[in-house]
């Protein structure tokens, strides 16, 4: 065997050099990698808008309300949230039909509060906030409610707290939620 290099006949380290390369310049960097997962997330974010739509499309929502867009004789389905919901996935299963307007309210006033508090938070997509519940909205002045409540997130280091909400709003009667007070310590 001769010891010299003969480019037709390369030796399995040369080979291996080569195919190390080959790989590590087909890999995507980092920001390409990052765009790469935006696309794919909002690509499911629509794609889920898509299924809600046509899976909900009998019910409508107006100043926190729900109320059906289906004639009063007609039953209507649970739909994609109500066979979701009360699949066994550990999750509570969702609040029952609203009747009573100041509920309706309250749980108006605890999703828009909700909304709120995540816009100022620093990580507001690792934002976990209690669950609804009665105790933790009360009526000041018609249509003005004060909520209050903890939420879990990130903070600008990584850190995952625990931190309390208060606000205080009232609604435009218009379907809008006005912000009068937040507070989160």
């Amino acid at each position: 065997m001769s010891d010299k290099w003969n480019p037709l006949n390369p030796s399995l380290e040369e080979r291996r050099q080569r195919e190390r390369a080959r790989v590590e310049a087909s890999r995507l960097t980092r920001p390409a990698q990052l765009k790469l997962m935006a696309l794919f997330m909002v690509f499911l974010a629509a794609l889920a808008v898509i299924v809600i739509v046509l899976a909900d499309n009998d019910v409508t929502f107006s100043s926190g309300k729900a109320t059906s867009a289906l004639p009063p004789n007609v039953p209507s389905s649970p739909g994609i949230f109500g066979v979701i919901a009360t699949a066994p996935t550990g999750v509570a299963p969702p609040a029952p039909h609203v009747t009573d307007e100041i509920e309706a309210d309250k749980i108006g006033a605890w999703a828009a509060c909700a909304t709120f508090v995540e816009e100022r938070l620093k990580a507001p997509l690792t934002a976990d906030l209690q669950s609804y519940s009665q105790e933790l909205v009360s009526e000041g002045a018609p249509g003005s409610f004060e909520v209050h409540g903890t939420v879990d997130a990130q903070n600008s280091y990584g850190a995952r707290l625990r931190s309390k909400f208060k606000c205080t709003l009232h609604d435009d009667r218009g379907g809008k939620w006005i912000l009068d007070f937040i507070s989160i310590q």
